[in-house]
């Protein structure tokens, strides 16, 4: 079939038409495409800068403050000291009451005084029937097997006190244990059982022991007890470890039936460096404190709490002569982490 002239020309019209509107579709989506990779360069340089003014900002590791805010949150330090120590080991007590005591000294008062009345009418019995006087063999038999009882009954009652208090206790005189009694009816004096871990070591109860509340903060104010005498309590069988009793005077402040924590020493004297309580910080489930380095800068550092001691810590983490942060130092925790509330 043949074309005609006009047919011809209305094809080539299409196709021109067609070939312009390729050609601005493709002129109108490379432009496009460049701005696009222009905004994602611009948000790339952004990111980069902020991150770079974020590490410039604050070191993970250090923290700078000037004086001013120093004194303002109430920053302060002191250089740690060198310490010789003994580990310590500790246990747990209770401030025992004035009635199983009183008790004890009841029985025993009663047994001794009519173990002593008994022997005098014994002796008493003997001279006579040895003078051949009207005391007869009845009346001396009799007056011995009262004896006899009286001391039975004696032995009883001290038999008794040494199961519930050990064989050293220190009241076996009777003025002694009146004395006692009196000190502890005051509150001057005070009785207290412990237990000691029994796998502690061979010298363990050996030494000075010091008594502290189960509750009481372990800062430089905290309240202890030295004990004046100790000696070994019977064993408890629902108590593992080794009990002792401690007689603490003065005792003020102690209450019947409180429970206490005691620490002794054991093993041979160590060195290591003090850290106050004050100063420790808990971060991330571990102890560290803050030293301060040149120019104000803090920098927390991990410690392994060796021992505890009177004063605080001892520590083989920190060097003696190092500043520590012992007031301030949850402000500077606060702060690092990026909890502290805006100044």
């Amino acid at each position: 079939m043949k074309l005609t002239h006009s047919a011809l020309g209305a094809v080539a019209i299409a196709m021109a038409v067609l070939a312009l509107g390729c050609s601005g579709a493709a002129e109108k989506t490379q432009p496009q495409a460049a701005g696009a990779e222009k905004s994602a360069g611009k948000a790339a340089e952004k990111g980069a800068d902020k991150g770079a003014e974020k590490g410039a900002g604050k070191d993970a590791d250090k923290l700078t403050l000037d004086e001013p805010t120093q004194a303002r949150i109430g920053i302060a330090t002191m250089a740690a000291k060198a310490v010789q120590y003994r580990a310590e080991v500790q246990g747990l007590g209770q401030v025992m009451g004035i009635d199983a005591l009183a008790q004890t000294d009841t029985e025993l008062t009663s047994a001794e005084a009519a173990a002593r009345a008994s022997e005098a009418a014994r002796a008493r019995a003997r001279g006579l029937f040895a003078a051949d006087t009207s005391v007869s063999r009845q009346v001396l038999e009799t007056a011995q097997h009262q004896a006899t009882t009286d001391e039975s009954q004696l032995m009883l009652a001290r038999r008794k006190a040494i199961a519930l208090w050990g064989h050293d206790a220190p009241w076996s005189d009777p003025r002694r244990r009146a004395g006692l009694l009196a000190k502890i009816s005051a509150g001057t004096t005070a009785i207290v059982r412990i237990t000691l871990p029994g796998d502690s070591g061979g010298d363990v109860g050996g030494g000075p022991m010091r008594v502290e509340r189960l509750d009481g903060d372990r800062d430089q104010n905290h309240r202890s007890w030295n004990a004046a005498s100790t000696w070994q309590a019977p064993t408890d069988p629902t108590v593992p470890g080794r009990s002792y009793y401690l007689l603490v005077t003065p005792s003020e402040g102690l209450s019947p039936g409180e429970r206490v924590r005691v620490f002794t020493p054991v093993g041979p004297s160590k060195a290591g460096t003090l850290v106050p309580a004050a100063a420790v910080v808990i971060a991330g489930g571990s102890t560290g404190v803050y030293i301060e380095e040149t120019g104000g800068s803090f920098v927390r550092r991990a410690i392994a709490l060796t021992q505890p001691i009177q004063e605080g810590y001892v520590t083989a983490d920190v060097r003696p002569g190092e500043l520590v942060v012992v007031q301030g130092a949850g402000q500077l925790l606060a702060r690092e982490t990026g909890t502290a509330a805006g100044d």
